[in-house]
C-alpha cells in the first residue's frame, strides 16, 4: 500500500497535489486493510480478556477493553401469528407506497380505510466504490 498517513493524504487533496478520487481509493484501501487486521487480532483479544476477566479489568494505554456478548435476537418467523401480521404490514406498506407515488388517497379494498400519501424521507447519500473494468482504470490514469 503506502507509507503516507491518512491526514497527509487529506492535506495533499486540500493543496491540490492529489485528486480527491485517488485519495478516496487510497483511504478506502487503507480502511479495508485496517478492518481485516482488527478482525484478525480480535479473536486473540477475546481469549486474552476471557483469561483475565475474573481477575481484573484489561486496561491498555488508558483504554479499558471489555468483551461484550452479542445481542439477543428472536426468530419470530416460526410463529404463524407473527407471519400473518408481517404479511399484513407489507400489504399496507405497498398501499401506502402506491398512494404516495401516485400522489392521491386510495381506499383499502379489504378494510375500506382511506390511505393518504405520506411524507417521503431520503437517507444520506453515499459514495459507492467497486473495481472498474481495466479499460476504465487505464483511461483515468
Amino acid at each position: 500500500m503506502t507509507n503516507i498517513q491518512p491526514y497527509e493524504i487529506v492535506n495533499n487533496v486540500m493543496q491540490g497535489d492529489i485528486k480527491p478520487s485517488k485519495a478516496y481509493v487510497i483511504l478506502r484501501a487503507l480502511k479495508s486493510e485496517l478492518d481485516e487486521a482488527i478482525k484478525a487480532v480480535e479473536a486473540e483479544l477475546v481469549s486474552e480478556i476471557t483469561y483475565i476477566s475474573d481477575r481484573e479489568d484489561l486496561i491498555v494505554d488508558g483504554f479499558k477493553i471489555t468483551h461484550m456478548a452479542g445481542r439477543k435476537s428472536y426468530d419470530y418467523k416460526g410463529v404463524s401469528l407473527w407471519r400473518e401480521a408481517d404479511e399484513e404490514r407489507k400489504r399496507i406498506e405497498r398501499l401506502i407506497k402506491i398512494a404516495t407515488n401516485d400522489g392521491v388517497s386510495i381506499v383499502d379494498q379489504h378494510t375500506g380505510e382511506v390511505i393518504d400519501p405520506v411524507e417521503v424521507k431520503h437517507g444520506s447519500g453515499f459514495i459507492k466504490m467497486e473495481r472498474a473494468p481495466k479499460t476504465l482504470v487505464e483511461i483515468i490514469k
